[in-house]
């Protein structure tokens, strides 16, 4: 299968890079690539993987820019061909009022009501907070500066501690974008609001769960999946010490 990945530098797209190329020949593209060499990287690839995207800014031009009218480009870029699938990264905070959730929501309407549908395979993938090994702390992911701030002897400053989140293991994520590829349609549209290995854990629960590693690292069950990815995580962090 060739497979073209957009955001290839962030967590995400590394991490796809990284399984991906396993079985399969992987390109990669800016979204602010020339036109024509997109066109013929799309030509040229049975799935295109849109992992770029901007999660936090301090201007919101930056989430037109980059969140809807250059993912739009690839989009309209795409539609050009046929039997490609498109695999879309949206948010379990799609519906929120931010400029961020609108970007989100505006993009899974238009391209899920076009006729892209009828001609390719959109995938659209509303994903929870992930975590893993290797992702940048204090930017999106609690999980990565809790674990970085925990290895570092840095204190939290805690706010919202009863809030709930919902986590997803970055290799996980890939497992279930991996298993839709390899079952690749020719068209349609699906939609994956829920992915069965998501953990929900309050700010408080995750922070003591983390402090709980750092005492007692190697005390874990076989079966406590999430502690296991938790350890992985946190010992990214304590080996870059």
């Amino acid at each position: 299968m060739k497979i073209l990945i957009f955001g290839a530098t962030g967590f995400i797209g590394k991490s796809l890079v990284s399984f991906l190329s396993t079985d399969n020949k992987v390109d990669v593209a800016k979204i602010t690539d020339d036109s024509l060499l997109l066109m013929d990287k799309i030509k040229n690839a049975d799935v295109i993987i849109n992992a770029s995207g901007v999660s936090r800014s301090d201007s919101e031009s930056d989430f037109f820019l980059y969140n809807i009218y250059h993912s739009q480009r690839i989009f309209s870029l795409i539609n050009n061909f046929e039997n490609k699938m498109y695999v879309y990264f949206s948010s379990v905070h799609y519906s929120s009022d931010s400029i961020y959730g609108f970007s989100k929501r505006y993009n899974e309407f238009l391209i899920s009501e076009l006729e892209f549908k009828r001609k390719n395979y959109f995938l659209c993938l509303r994903i929870p907070s992930i975590f893993g090994p290797g992702m940048k702390p204090n930017y999106v992911s609690v999980v990565a500066t809790f674990c970085n701030n925990i290895a570092n002897k840095i204190e939290s400053n805690i706010i919202d501690g009863d809030k709930v989140l919902k986590l997803l293991y970055v290799n996980d994520l890939i497992e279930n974008i991996n298993n839709k590829i390899v079952n690749k349609k020719e068209n349609g549209f699906e939609l994956i609001e829920f992915f069965p290995e998501t953990i929900e854990v309050s700010v408080w629960e995750l922070f003591k769960t983390i402090r709980n590693i750092e005492l007692n690292g190697l005390d874990i069950k076989k079966d406590e999946k999430f502690l296991q990815d938790l350890f992985i995580t946190y010992n990214f962090y304590l080996n870059k010490l």
